[in-house]
């Protein structure tokens, strides 16, 4: 669901409801606007670890198995970039439920699908999964994003930071 900044904070309300809650952010921070998930994980600030657990696992979400697994969430919160030909900047939220979202949503959908396979095997539960994708402008080599993405994930890293208290 493509969304209005005004209907965000409504969105991330419900999303930040569950008892327990892992923020995974995805991305190559050295791949211009491809780095907007490692930039909003930077910048969010956990202030209860027993509540939240944020994972900043760049291009290697598997990585993190161990950790989500001893965590426990109900919730599974993945922010990536997405390339979806909306305008830069553009925020859609979905939930795991919207297959042909996600297989061309995000920029990392193989090592997303991949980790929820295994949380799956090895584990008695399944979380919720939701993923907060950002419309890229550009992932040319770069170590900084667009302006119009900085812009937008610190509009998004303040909303994130609000409901992880």
């Amino acid at each position: 669901m493509e969304l209005e900044d005004t209907d965000l904070d409504d969105e991330l309300q419900s999303l930040f409801s569950a008892d327990k809650i892992t923020v995974m952010t995805l991305g190559h921070p050295l791949r211009g606007d491809d780095g907007v998930g490692p930039y909003i994980g930077a910048q969010l600030v956990v202030r209860d670890p027993n509540r939240f657990q944020l994972i900043n696992a760049q291009t290697t979400p598997t990585n993190f198995l161990g950790p989500i697994l001893e965590f426990r969430p109900s919730t599974l919160i993945i922010i990536d970039a997405t390339d979806i030909g909306e305008p830069p900047g553009t925020l859609i939220v979905f939930d795991q439920e919207d297959e042909q979202t996600k297989q061309t949503a995000t920029t990392h959908y193989q090592g997303v699908s991949t980790l929820m396979e295994f949380i799956h095997l090895e584990a008695a539960y399944q979380p919720e999964v939701y993923f907060i994708c950002i419309q890229i402008e550009t992932i040319e080599i770069n170590p900084n994003l667009s302006s119009r993405i900085q812009l937008k994930a610190d509009q998004l890293i303040s909303l994130l930071n609000k409901h992880l208290d």
